[in-house]
């Protein structure tokens, strides 16, 4: 009874962190040791309730009705399954689905009305990840709640407005998980012991902002770039990239918030004054994730990286990609060769896609993804 018990707890944790980062109820299944009359009992409802439909996150910031809709229509099977199961066993119990859960289904079958292009609309996203080992550590013997929330306005569409940069994509994630395991892979300390404090962050294709606000979160000094025009800012034009990533930082009220400034990569041969700012700023890692997937950006990534890191052997980025066509990532490597740059994988263990430190929407589900280190490459 105590390891279901258990189960059916870290399963109830799980399933909030899965709604509120918007995970396919289509692959939502119960562990094969939890029954339906363990999940449809009172104190799971209970949690359901409290703790994923009412809780004051998702109230503040709730999922797209369409997405709630089929969560908790998901939801509320199992739960009369369940109590069927229960009632069977024990036709004294009487057990029965509570009401508020037929009301809320109700209610986002009722609102969810379709846009006007059928397409999905925008939903809110929240990401939720406990603090690792080294940050509990850095908190210096003080009482630290252990569990930290990224919350997301995003695109449910892969493209949107031309742009790919409205939704956060499986390499952030990725790379996200890898910094909360090791903070030195964005800047391998000397004495190796992971206490030092980060080097400034230029995250270059920022998109939702999510890497930038977790790493502003850690404690990083973030820069965050993207395309697109301060104007943007004043206009409430949020389906552009920078427009967007402003107003996602701002969501998520931050003591030490990430910087945004617009950054063409197209730019880099001719650098304007911003340019200029970013290459002074020194020691410092960039950080990039799912940027490589279009060959005929490829020259001008490469050259905006290497540009930035000037000439401070100190300066590094970190990339993450995922693989969908191995000869674009092939012909990134070849052009980092070409302009001097080492290019180092990263051979880290993959997060657990059974019970991942992020949960994905799907989309690149089953893709592989690659990280890499580079640096300016030694001469002779």
């Amino acid at each position: 009874m105590t390891t279901t018990t258990t189960s059916l707890t870290t399963y109830l944790t799980r399933l909030r962190r899965q709604h509120h980062s918007l995970y396919p109820p289509y692959l939502l299944s119960l562990p094969r040791n939890i029954t339906a009359g363990d999940f449809a009992s009172a104190s799971s409802q209970r949690y359901l309730l409290d703790q994923i439909l009412y809780d004051p996150i998702t109230r503040s910031y709730e999922p797209e009705l369409g997405y709630s809709r089929r969560f908790w229509r998901w939801i509320v099977g199992r739960l009369e399954q369940g109590v069927e199961e229960i009632n069977l066993m024990d036709p004294g119990r009487d057990e029965e689905v509570d009401e508020k859960f037929y009301e809320a289904l109700t209610r986002f079958m009722v609102d969810d009305k379709p846009s006007e292009d059928f397409l999905p609309k925008e939903s809110y996203r929240t990401f939720i990840y406990n603090l690792s080992s080294w940050q509990i550590q850095s908190a210096q013997g003080g009482v630290v709640d252990q569990e930290r929330y990224i919350t997301l306005l995003e695109e449910q569409v892969a493209v949107q407005a031309g742009t790919t940069g409205l939704r956060t994509w499986t390499a952030a994630l990725h790379l996200a998980h890898h910094i909360l395991d090791d903070r030195n892979i964005l800047q391998p300390d000397s004495d190796g012991t992971g206490n030092g404090s980060f080097p400034t962050i230029i995250e270059l294709g920022a998109g939702t902002g999510f890497l930038s606000i977790l790493l502003a979160q850690l404690g990083a000094r973030v820069i965050a770039t993207d395309l697109g025009d301060t104007e943007d800012f004043d206009h409430g034009i949020k389906r552009t990239p920078l427009a967007r990533l402003r107003s996602n930082v701002e969501l998520n009220q931050l003591q030490r918030p990430p910087h945004v400034i617009p950054l063409d990569w197209m730019d880099a041969s001719k650098p304007p004054e911003t340019w200029q700012e970013l290459i002074q700023e020194t020691p410092k890692t960039i950080v990039a994730a799912d940027v490589i997937y279009d060959p005929d950006l490829i020259p001008a990534l490469v050259t905006a990286v290497r540009v930035l890191l000037g000439s401070d052997r100190r300066n590094m980025a970190v990339f993450a990609a995922t693989v969908r066509n191995p000869a674009t990532l092939d012909l990134f490597c070849e052009t980092c060769i070409e302009r001097q740059l080492s290019v180092t994988p990263l051979n880290l263990a993959p997060m657990d896609d059974d019970d991942p430190t992020f949960w994905d929407s799907a989309l690149d589900r089953g893709c592989l993804v690659r990280l890499f280190r580079l640096q300016l490459a030694d001469h002779g």
